[in-house]
């Protein structure tokens, strides 16, 4: 019998029987046909490759990530992934549903066909991230959306984190009850209906115990937030899969994982992976290295990476090396955290750098016209007395501060004394940062709020890409930078910016929605390595100061954050005054 191709005399990796087989890969039509020996079986090839005792694993899958959190399109994205050994994602749209809401998802999900990546999706089920009595976006995703969009894309296989999570905790009796109708619920309830296999996906960051089975009660049966080895058994204990992201791949997590028989109940996974990170360190394939370096066998590696989320996702052709299986694997020449990616295969071919020269796609607007003016704030605002804060305190006044944590996105509640003059909050030159959130969608609204805890100093930083309803982001520590920073937003209708002493330093270009752009990989590595610079040398002292900031706006992650409506205490999902 003659076949596509032979990979001869290779180490193969079975994550079934988790052992490593000497012997020859067949693929023909794209599939894996046999793991054997092709000399006793008379089988032949048109192409034979000896890889002299080189090692086969499966080529990463990576379950919970989004897309635009690499602030590019899912062209750009692909032809980096593909380089890095992932040959398979499920991407959550919900940032650029939060400006577009479906029609948001429906043009991520086709711009995402025939790429060197198959893409699948989980749709969004909090755009809001919470309620829009707490938080304006660009519209909402109903039942009805959902309902519609599972039943058009065939690329949809799970149901996006559910981040309102507080809500089944706090009303848990009268949820479980019946006794009033929830969105969220309705949400799930929706997708259980059309497809009973969905995954539902979740956002518990912190949660144990009843206030965990609350969550789980309702079929929300996975996390990926922040870990530590109480909180990784009890998900395990109560049957919740668990996603390991770079802030949860921690020696005192891994030795666990290595203590105890856990695979198939995790798997590593991004979440958000900028470019820089993307591009100097990887993607998947750093997470997996990290595990490695910190002690985490070389087998439970390959099984987080691959087989485990494929069971997760229900995904029954891909994941691990046997007949039948898409022929999606990695040829490496060494069994240590180097992990030399001498061969990517996808679909039985050999990615080569020829190939993703040939097949890079440099097309520009691809979007329809309205993604790339998606910046619409309202006529009567005005940037200048939004920096006013008036108050009736006469000497000074005690407000609230997010004061952020330097090394996750979560903020905590500090009080600070800051003088008034003529009634006005007299904020510059205090170590501490204004933060405003400027409604972008047509509506006169805002919401100021203060940030320390490492702030910016002599400076100013503004964004459309702010987490996750995308609303203007402005923060610094003096009004004269701030304005510059704003006004170059709305100039190039979208983007990043830092501004010191009256100066546009660097500046990235979002046009696609506010929150992506079309320029190439490496360029915008390069240009998001700057500007985190920029934030460091201005005082921004986090692992991610780019991150940091721009989670300022997300209300799901703890414990106080701000919105176009105001300070949101996380806990209690309530808006709560500046003042104390």
């Amino acid at each position: 019998m003659k076949v596509d191709t032979i990979i001869k005399n290779a180490n193969i990796f079975n994550v079934f029987t988790k052992k490593w087989i000497f012997t020859d890969l067949s693929i023909l039509n794209g599939k894996i046909l046999y793991i054997g020996d092709t000399q006793k079986e008379k089988i032949s090839a048109n192409e034979i490759i000896n890889i002299d005792g080189r090692y086969i694993i499966p080529s990463f899958i990576d379950i919970h990530m989004h897309i635009e959190s690499s602030f590019c399109t899912p062209q750009v994205f692909a032809n980096e992934a593909i380089k890095h050994g992932i040959t398979t994602v499920v991407a959550e749209p919900h940032e650029i549903a939060n400006v577009f809401a479906r029609e948001g998802i429906s043009q991520m999900i086709e711009k995402s066909r025939n790429l060197l990546v198959d893409i699948f999706f989980g749709l969004p089920s909090s755009v809001p991230s919470t309620s829009i009595e707490l938080e304006g976006n660009g519209g909402e995703i109903t039942k009805e959306d959902i309902s519609y969009l599972i039943n058009k894309y065939d690329e949809i296989i799970c149901l996006g984190e559910v981040m309102h999570y507080r809500t089944f905790i706090n009303d848990f009796e009268n949820l479980a009850q019946n006794k009033f109708n929830d969105k969220t619920i309705e949400l799930i309830n929706t997708v259980k209906k059309e497809n009973k296999l969905f995954a539902i996906e979740g956002h518990c960051p912190s949660v144990i115990d009843f206030d965990l089975a609350s969550i789980l009660y309702f079929g929300v049966d996975s996390d990926h937030c922040l870990q530590t080895p109480k909180t990784m058994i009890n998900r395990f204990e109560q049957g919740m899969f668990v996603q390991l992201q770079d802030k949860s791949i921690t020696k005192e997590n891994i030795n666990l994982l290595n203590k105890e028989n856990y695979e198939g109940l995790y798997s590593f996974v991004t979440d958000d992976c900028p470019p820089n990170i993307f591009v100097e360190k990887g993607h998947l394939d750093y997470i997996f290295r990290k595990a490695i370096s910190l002690g985490l066998s070389l087998e439970k590696a390959i099984i987080a990476s691959s087989y485990s989320p494929a069971k997760r996702m229900n995904f029954r052709d891909r994941g691990a090396l046997a007949p039948g299986y898409i022929a999606d694997f990695l040829i490496i020449d060494k069994l240590d955290e180097s992990f030399n990616l001498d061969y990517v295969f996808k679909s039985g071919i050999n990615i080569k750098k020829q190939y993703l020269e040939q097949n890079k796609n440099n097309e520009k607007n691809l979007f329809p016209k309205a993604f790339y003016k998606s910046i619409n704030v309202h006529k009567d605002f005005d940037i200048k007395k939004a920096l006013k804060i008036t108050t009736n305190y006469k000497k000074q006044a005690k407000v609230k501060i997010m004061r952020k944590n330097n090394l996750s996105t979560y903020t905590e509640l500090e009080y600070r004394e800051i003088p008034v003059k003529n009634n006005m909050l007299v904020w510059e030159n205090l170590d501490l940062n204004l933060v405003l959130s400027i409604n972008r969608y047509g509506i006169n609204r805002f919401s100021t709020g203060f940030m320390d805890g490492s702030a910016i100093k002599n400076g100013a930083f503004c964004s459309t890409h702010a987490h996750d309803s995308h609303n203007i982001l402005l923060l610094g520590d003096n009004e004269k930078d701030m304005v510059v920073a704003y006004n170059r937003i709305l100039e190039i209708q979208g983007g990043m910016i830092f501004v010191s002493n009256g100066i546009i330093v660097e500046e990235i270009p979002l046009p696609v929605a506010g929150v992506i752009c079309e320029t190439e990989m490496d360029i915008l590595s390069k240009k998001i390595s700057n500007i985190q610079n920029c934030l460091k040398e201005s005082g921004v002292n986090h692992v991610n100061p780019l991150m940091s900031l721009l989670t300022l706006s997300l209300p799901v992650s703890p414990s106080i954050k701000i919105s176009d409506k105001g300070l949101i205490d996380v806990s209690t999902q309530k808006i709560v005054s500046l003042f104390e």
